[in-house]
Formats: C-alpha cells, sequence, structure tokens
C-alpha cells in the first residue's frame, strides 16, 4: 500500500522557491555572453530540478515484508518484522539523523538494533494499523 508525504506549508514553500530561485539564477547566468555560463546554468538547473523531485516524490511503500520508503533520489526498504518500535512525533528535530520527511509531523521507526528513521506519511494511523497487520509486536508510542 503507498502513502505519500504530508507536507510542512514551510517546508513546500522553501523548496518551490529554492527551485525558483535556482532556476532564474542559472536562466539570468545563461543570458550572460560567457562561453562558460552553460556550466552554471546546469548546476542551478539540477539543483531546481532536485528541489522539485524531493518535493513530489517523497512517499512510502508497505509491502508484506518491506516499507520502501524514497525522498527524491534517497531511496531505501526497511523489513516490517525488524521493526522495534513506533512513535508519534511531532518536533521541527525529530530524534532520527535519518529523515525521509517533508514534515514535523511523522512517525520515528526504530528497527534492527540500533537503527532509526524519520517519516511523515500523510495518514500516520491508517499508516501504522497496516504496519501492525504484519508485524503485531510493534510497540506503538503515542505522545500525549
Amino acid at each position: 500500500m503507498k502513502f505519500k508525504s504530508s507536507v510542512h506549508q514551510l517546508t513546500g514553500w522553501v523548496l518551490v522557491l529554492s527551485a525558483g530561485i535556482c532556476f532564474l539564477s542559472g536562466v539570468l547566468i545563461l543570458k550572460l555572453s560567457v562561453p562558460e555560463t552553460w556550466i552554471a546554468f546546469v548546476l542551478f538547473t539540477s539543483v531546481s530540478l532536485l528541489c522539485m523531485w524531493i518535493l513530489l516524490d517523497t512517499n512510502y511503500v508497505l509491502g508484506t515484508e518491506n516499507l520502501h520508503y524514497k525522498t527524491g533520489p534517497i531511496r531505501g526498504k526497511i523489513a516490517i518484522q525488524s521493526i522495534r518500535s513506533v512513535e508519534f512525533v511531532d518536533s521541527w528535530a525529530p530524534p532520527s539523523f535519518t529523515k525521509a520527511s517533508l514534515d514535523k509531523e511523522g512517525l520515528y521507526i526504530k528497527y534492527n538494533g540500533f537503527d532509526d528513521i524519520f517519516i511523515s506519511p500523510k495518514d500516520r494511523h491508517a499508516f501504522v494499523n497496516y504496519l501492525l497487520t504484519s508485524n503485531p509486536n510493534i510497540l506503538i508510542i503515542k505522545k500525549e
């Protein structure tokens, strides 16, 4: 089952504005009559496309055995049976270094021995319920 990431309004605006500024900067640099400006144009356009790729392609796919996550070019998978706990988090500074998320509200997942990831599916409760169908031993932590 595929879950799109929720996008915090500030994160969305930052990514869109960054993409726009980078693209416009590349176009303005290209208008200079210097032969090497195409290199700067390609660099600025690449950064612009990366921002939009991250914004438009952040999602999570739950299969029967694995959780697959994508955030633009960053991709990975986690065996559902290795997940030990899932904590509901609402913070700009989640406890995980790996953040495949575009929102401050999300799920802090601990798996394997010492691995963790922060993700932000739009429907966190449906995501957790679907996880529990594959691995009912997951500890769910909800903060009040």
